[in-house]
C-alpha cells in the first residue's frame, strides 16, 4: 500500500521541495495556489476555550444572530442560539438529541447573545425518547468546507533522550476517510497501514481535493521535523504544515510544497512550539484521485514546552469592594491556587493594578468550587472611565477562560453580580498579554529556498487577515 524508500531524505533537498516559514511566516502564509485559498484561522475557535456550558436539545432554526441551529427545552424554547466550527454540519449528528456542550458566550451585530460550541456530546435526555438518531455528515467529495477547529484530549508523554515521534497514537481527526482506512492509521507507527481520504476534485479546479488531517499531540511540544510518507499513487502534490497558535489566533502556516513526491520530510529553520499540527492537503498526485497516508511521523523533543503565554496579574495587588474575614482580595493574584478571595455577599466587584499597561485579549478566573458566579462582567480602564469588554449571565464555574478584543490597560475590573453561593471566591485571577508577532532571523543555510515576510500586525480586533504569499520553486 505505501512506496518504501529509504529512510529519511537529507534535509538539503527537502529544501528544494519545501518553503519554510520562519516564525514571522507563521500567520501571514507563504503559500498560495492559484485557486486556492489556505486554512483559514477561525478568531472565534479555540481549543479549550470553553467558558459557558449548557445542556438541551439541538434543533434545526433560524434567530436574530443566524444560528446554525438553536439549543431548546423539551417544551421547544430557545435557550440558545448556537454556531459551531464547521457551520450545519457540525452540528447535524445531534438534531433532535439532548446534548451537553460548552463555548463562548458572544454577542452578535442584532446585539442577541448566541453561544459559539467548543465540545459537544449526546447525554441523557429528561425529555424521553429523542426524535433523531446519532450519526455522521456525509463528507463532501470537493473537501471540507471549514477549517477544523482542534478538539480535547489529554496525553501524558515519557520523555526520552532525543527526538522522537510525537504524533504516534495520538488522537488524530480528518475531513474524510474510506472504511477500513480511518485517520489513526496515519499515526499508528506502521507503514503497512494507511488513512485514505476520499475522493473528489472541485468543477472549478478539477485539480484540486482539499482535505485535512490534524493530530493532537495533547500538549505543547517543540517539533524540529516531520516526515510524510504516502501511497505512490494517491500521495500529495501540492499541500502545507500548519500549527495551531494562540499569538497568531488559529492554524499558522510554516511550510509549503508543491512537489511532493510521495516521501516527504520537513525540517524546520526552528523548533515549532505547538500541540496540534495540521497538514492541509491541495492537490492530489492525481485529479480527482485521494490522499494515502500511510505515516505521518511529528519528529521532536517529548518534553513539554514551556507555556507562550504569561499571566500578567500574578502578584500584583488587587482591591475588593468587600471580602470574608481572612480572604482578603490579593488571594486572588497571588499565584497560589490553595488560597483564594472570597466576597461576603453579592453584588461585588474586584480590580487589579497590573502596574504597567499590557495589551490584554484573555482572562483566566479560577473560581472556588460551589462559589462561582453566574452573571458577571469583565473592565478595563481606558484612562478615564471603566469600558466593558465581556459579559455572560450562564458562568459555568470551574475554570473560565474568556477571550476579547485586545485592549491597552493597566487596571482589569471583574464585577459580579448572581451565583449559587450568594457570595463568590476565585482562587486566581490570571490575564494574559497578546504575545506580538515575532521575527526571527532565517536559517543562513539554503537562504534561497525562503521567502521573507513581515512581522504579523493584529488589527485592534485581533482578526487574523487572510494568508497571502507566493510559493517558490
Amino acid at each position: 500500500m505505501a512506496r518504501e524508500k529509504g529512510a529519511v531524505m537529507r534535509a538539503g533537498r527537502f529544501l528544494s521541495l519545501f518553503v519554510l516559514a520562519s516564525m514571522a511566516t507563521a500567520a501571514l502564509a507563504l503559500a498560495v495556489l492559484p485557486g486556492w485559498e489556505p486554512a483559514q484561522a477561525n478568531v472565534n475557535a479555540r481549543p479549550l476555550l470553553q467558558g459557558t456550558a449548557a445542556s438541551g436539545l439541538v434543533a434545526l432554526g433560524g434567530g436574530t444572530c443566524n444560528p446554525d441551529a438553536l439549543l431548546t427545552d423539551c417544551s421547544g424554547n430557545v435557550l440558545w442560539q448556537l454556531r459551531g466550527p464547521g457551520g450545519l454540519g457540525f452540528f447535524s449528528p445531534y438534531v433532535g438529541q439532548w446534548v451537553d456542550l460548552t463555548g463562548v458566550e458572544r454577542t452578535c451585530p442584532a446585539g442577541d447573545k448566541y453561544l459559539d460550541v467548543v465540545t459537544i456530546q449526546i447525554a441523557a435526555s429528561p425529555c424521553g425518547t429523542p426524535t433523531a438518531t446519532p450519526g455522521g455528515p456525509t463528507p463532501t467529495p470537493g473537501g471540507p468546507t471549514e477549517t477544523p477547529v482542534p478538539t480535547i484530549s489529554v496525553a501524558t508523554p515519557t520523555p526520552s533522550t532525543g527526538p522522537v515521534n510525537l504524533a504516534v497514537g495520538k488522537p488524530v481527526f480528518a475531513s474524510s476517510s474510506l472504511p477500513g482506512l480511518p485517520p489513526e492509521q496515519a499515526v499508528d507507527g506502521n507503514p503497512a497501514t494507511a488513512w485514505s481520504s476520499q475522493r473528489g476534485y472541485d468543477p472549478y479546479a478539477p485539480a484540486r481535493n482539499v482535505q485535512w488531517i490534524y493530530v493532537d499531540l495533547g500538549n505543547t511540544y517543540s517539533v524540529t521535523s516531520m516526515h510524510m510518507l504516502w501511497n505512490a499513487r494517491e500521495h500529495a502534490r501540492s499541500y502545507a504544515i500548519y500549527a495551531w497558535q494562540e499569538w497568531c489566533r488559529g492554524w499558522c502556516i510554516y511550510a509549503s510544497t508543491r512537489n511532493g513526491d510521495g516521501d516527504d520530510t520537513a525540517v524546520f529553520p526552528e523548533p515549532i512550539e505547538a500541540r496540534y499540527f495540521m497538514l492541509w492537503l491541495v492537490n492530489p498526485y492525481l485529479i480527482g484521485h485521494a490522499y494515502e497516508l500511510a505515516e505521518w511521523e511529528v519528529m521532536g523533543s517529548d518534553v513539554v514546552a514551556p507555556s507562550q503565554l504569561k499571566n500578567v496579574a500574578a502578584g500584583k495587588p488587587a482591591v475588593s469592594l468587600n471580602h470574608a474575614p481572612g480572604f482578603d482580595a490579593p488571594r486572588a493574584s497571588d499565584a497560589d491556587l490553595n488560597t483564594d478571595w472570597q466576597s461576603r455577599s453579592l453584588p461585588v466587584w474586584i480590580y487589579f493594578d497590573l502596574k504597567a499597561g499590557y495589551t490584554i485579549d484573555r482572562v483566566t478566573l479560577r473560581w472556588t468550587t460551589g462559589m462561582h458566579a453566574t452573571s458577571y462582567a469583565l473592565y478595563a480602564w481606558n484612562g478615564w472611565a471603566w469600558v466593558g469588554v465581556y459579559s455572560t449571565n450562564r458562568g459555568a464555574g470551574g475554570d473560565e477562560t474568556v477571550v476579547f478584543p485586545a485592549v491597552r490597560t493597566q487596571w482589569l475590573l471583574l464585577y459580579a453580580t448572581a451565583g449559587p453561593a450568594g457570595r463568590v471566591g476565585l482562587r486566581e485571577f490570571e490575564a494574559y498579554e497578546r504575545p506580538p508577532s515575532r521575527a526571527r532571523p532565517l536559517a543562513s543555510a539554503a537562504a534561497d529556498s525562503f521567502e521573507e515576510s513581515q512581522p504579523l500586525e493584529l488589527d485592534p480586533n485581533g482578526v487574523v487577515p487572510e494568508p497571502t504569499g507566493t510559493i517558490l520553486e
